[in-house]
């Protein structure tokens, strides 16, 4: 019983969408948080309007999902990774989703800003600063590696994962000046980016962080 109640539940939901859409237009129907609406603004910025809205509701419908899945998942934490696996399931299907709806080149500028492989070089290489080619550069080369990658990877798999990122990494290096290519190496380093994060709390001058490694 609690189950159909809980399809109704969701059918209505759905319905007052729908008819919110009908009455007010697409955006009474996407209220999303601040916080997340502020950043799909940021992602989205650069597709016509009304392109930017339909991903918007893919967002929407694939959130439902996510919600739905985790239902069940206890205080928030993962259980299994075969629940992780769920939820990474998800994802690729909403990110089909809007690749179907987007030209070759826009479904790019949407995955440099939110794919897991752009997410992952930020973080990594936040000491190293690239430019827009330089991210562009190892988002493609690094994208195969990354966007292949399972929760349910064997050792083996992820063996062959790191030698395929020291190789994309060797081939990234070869794009860029001895400078550049000194700095990706240090960038990649734990306490180099303790220092990089440091310098920038404080607000020092960007080269302090080279000058303090230098010592």
């Amino acid at each position: 019983k609690q189950g159909l109640g809980e399809t109704a539940v969701k059918q209505l939901r759905r319905e007052q969408q729908l008819k919110l859409i009908e009455l007010l237009g697409m955006e009474a129907a996407i209220q999303p948080h601040p916080i997340n609406q502020a950043r799909e603004d940021r992602t989205l910025a650069y597709l016509p309007p009304e392109k930017a809205d339909r991903v918007r509701q893919i967002f929407r419908e694939f959130e439902e999902q996510r919600r739905d899945a985790t239902a069940g998942f206890i205080g928030g934490i993962f259980a299994a990774a075969g629940e992780l696996a769920l939820l990474e399931t998800i994802v690729e299907r909403r990110n089909q989703a809007v690749a179907e709806m987007l030209s070759p080149a826009e479904y790019e500028e949407f995955e440099l800003r939110e794919s897991k492989t752009a997410g992952l070089i930020r973080y990594r290489l936040v000491a190293f600063e690239p430019t827009d080619e330089e991210f562009r550069t190892l988002f493609r080369l690094q994208r195969p590696i990354q966007e292949n990658f399972k929760l349910d990877s064997t050792t083996e798999d992820i063996r062959q994962r790191l030698a395929r990122e020291r190789e994309v990494d060797r081939q990234f290096k070869q794009t860029l000046t001895s400078v550049r290519a000194a700095e990706f190496d240090s960038a990649w380093r734990l306490d180099y980016r303790q220092t990089y994060l440091l310098v920038s709390r404080l607000q020092l001058p960007a080269e302090t962080t080279p000058q303090l490694w230098a010592v």
